[in-house]
């Protein structure tokens, strides 16, 4: 079998991990099935309070009930510090919790980075790397039991991702399934309105507790939940552009063949 480079995704996952850890944030899991059982909820910030924080981050937790099937296009912009800007490109189909077709591909990059979940398992590139991943979609359904649904049920101390987002190896998985960002302490700022790929969005705003090294704004669809546009901003004054992702295209709903989530292993 022929396995591709996967410098982009390993790239991306570390970058969000520094950020993440930058940021001061709890810690991120997946979700497990005695998390329920032990989970100690810390009531929820001063902000939360706000009926619209609270309105948006049980749209966000809920998002992934929301709709039947995606396809989409986006586009994410890096601008590391020191360093050249790239782009990431990126096809979505998700049918479910059991098919998912995520094609990226990085600018001035040949090939994309293939990643297929069907009932059959999980292939890179076509490459199926382990029996553990194979069963990662049974996983995947019994984990969507075990995450919390309202703010009241959230434990900001230990935030619960997705399973999908967290099997992906793409850097839209979080706004896909913004579960994630719902979890954290403080709320969500309305800064305005606007139309991303024929959606209605929510223009919201994000700080991190001092001292402050993150401010994220996010463009939430307003029926479904998910982020179709993101900024990430660094430094001292919250001003330095770190990442941007924007759908170009998003259509809920349409059914999608079974064919797109076949795979075809290479020949060893």
């Amino acid at each position: 079998m022929k396995m591709h480079n996967l410098g982009i995704s390993l790239f991306v996952g570390i970058v969000l991990g520094i950020l993440l850890i930058q940021s001061g944030l709890p810690t991120v899991l997946w979700a497990t099935n005695d998390d329920n059982e032990h989970r100690e909820t810390v009531p929820v910030t001063v902000t939360d309070s706000d009926s619209f924080s609270w309105l948006v981050k049980e749209l966000m937790l809920n998002s992934h009930s929301r709709w039947r099937t995606i396809q989409a296009e986006a586009i994410t912009t890096w601008y590391p510090p020191g360093q050249d800007q790239f782009q990431v490109f990126t096809n979505i189909y998700i049918e479910g919790n059991s098919r998912v077709r995520i094609e990226d591909i990085e600018s001035n990059q040949e090939r994309p980075h293939l990643w297929v979940m069907n009932e059959s398992g999980i292939y890179a590139n076509n490459y199926h790397p382990s029996p553990e991943l194979a069963r990662l979609p049974i996983v995947i359904s019994d984990h969507y039991q075990q995450l919390p649904r309202d703010v009241a049920s959230i434990n900001t101390q230990v935030i619960y991702r997705h399973p999908i987002a967290g099997a992906l190896t793409t850097p839209v998985s979080d706004y896909l399934y913004p579960v994630g960002f719902a979890q954290r302490a403080n709320g969500f700022a309305l800064k305005g309105e606007d139309e991303i790929a024929g959606r209605s969005t929510w223009i919201v705003e994000w700080i991190e507790s001092e001292p402050a090294s993150l401010k994220q704004l996010f463009w939430v669809d307003q029926e479904m939940g998910i982020i179709l546009k993101a900024l990430w901003y660094i430094g001292e004054d919250l001003d330095k552009l770190y990442s941007e992702t924007i759908f170009t295209q998003i259509v809920f709903n349409d059914p999608i063949p079974v064919s797109v989530f076949e795979v075809i292993l290479d020949d060893e």
